[in-house]
């Protein structure tokens, strides 16, 4: 069996495999540790991202796309701190 990468795909795909790192670490600040990935499809065009929690979410905890968004770009969006 011969694998071969396609480093253009590769480097499009890149930006949302980032984000499913950054999005389960905001997930986690925001609703708690036993936040749990549960699978995740990566495309150059598309990210879903699967997790569970132990309740709905209630709609004044979906700050987690501002949180996720300052984790990219460095700051903690809950405290202003930088995340080096």
């Amino acid at each position: 069996m011969c694998h071969r990468v396609d480093p253009g795909r590769r480097a499009r795909i890149l930006p949302n495999h980032t984000f499913t790192h950054v999005l389960n670490l905001a997930l986690k600040r925001e609703l708690g540790d036993h936040i749990d990935q549960k699978g995740s499809i990566v495309l150059p065009d598309k990210l879903r991202f699967d997790f569970s929690h132990i309740a709905a979410i209630e709609p004044t905890k979906l700050k987690v796309r501002v949180m996720a968004l300052g984790l990219l770009a460095g700051t903690c969006t809950r405290c202003g701190q930088e995340l080096c």
